[in-house]
C-alpha cells in the first residue's frame, strides 16, 4: 500500500518520494501446517468399519480416489460416470453460497479422470441398487452418497 503511494500507475495516488514501509521486516510466516492424509491401514479401517454409514464410506473412496473438490463431488450425477471406460467427467460444482450447480472452480473448464477399480465397484453397486442411470432419483441417490458436507 505504501508502495502505491510512491509509484502507482496513477497519478493521483502518487502521494510521497519515498516509501516509509521500506525497510520494515515481513512477518514471520511461522511453521508450515503438516499436510493431513490417511495411511493406507487406516482406510482400510474406515472401509470396513460398520459403525461408519455405507454413504460416507462411497463418499470416501470418491474423495480420495478422484481427488475431486468437495463441490465437485457433491454435483456429480450418474450421467458423468462412465462405468464402461473407467472414466468420470468433472465438469460442475456445487456453489456454497448460492446453493445452486454451476461451473467448476477453474472457469468452467472440464476435466476427465481415470476412476481406479474401486471407485469404479462402488458406482456399480451404487447404480444397481438405486436404479437405471437416467433415473432422477439415483442421481439424487448419487450425489447424497457422494455429498462431504451434507
Amino acid at each position: 500500500m505504501c508502495s502505491d503511494a510512491v509509484k502507482s500507475e496513477l497519478a493521483e495516488l502518487r502521494v510521497r518520494l519515498d516509501n516509509p514501509a521500506k525497510d520494515v521486516a515481513a512477518p514471520e510466516s511461522g511453521e508450515e501446517r503438516a499436510k493431513q492424509f490417511l495411511y493406507p491401514s487406516e482406510f482400510l479401517k474406515l472401509l470396513t468399519c460398520e459403525d461408519v454409514p455405507l454413504r460416507w464410506r462411497r463418499a470416501v473412496v470418491v474423495a480420495i480416489c478422484l481427488y475431486p473438490r468437495a463441490g465437485e463431488q457433491r454435483a456429480l450425477a450418474w450421467t458423468d460416470i462412465d462405468l464402461e471406460h473407467g472414466m468420470v467427467h468433472i465438469h460442475q460444482a456445487f456453489e456454497r453460497r448460492s446453493r445452486t450447480i454451476g461451473s467448476t472452480k477453474s472457469d468452467g473448464a472440464a476435466g476427465s479422470r481415470a476412476s481406479p477399480r474401486c471407485c469404479r465397484s462402488s458406482a456399480r453397486c451404487t447404480r444397481s441398487r438405486e436404479g437405471s442411470a437416467r433415473s432422477p432419483s439415483s442421481q439424487t441417490a448419487w450425489r447424497r452418497a457422494c455429498a462431504t458436507g451434507s
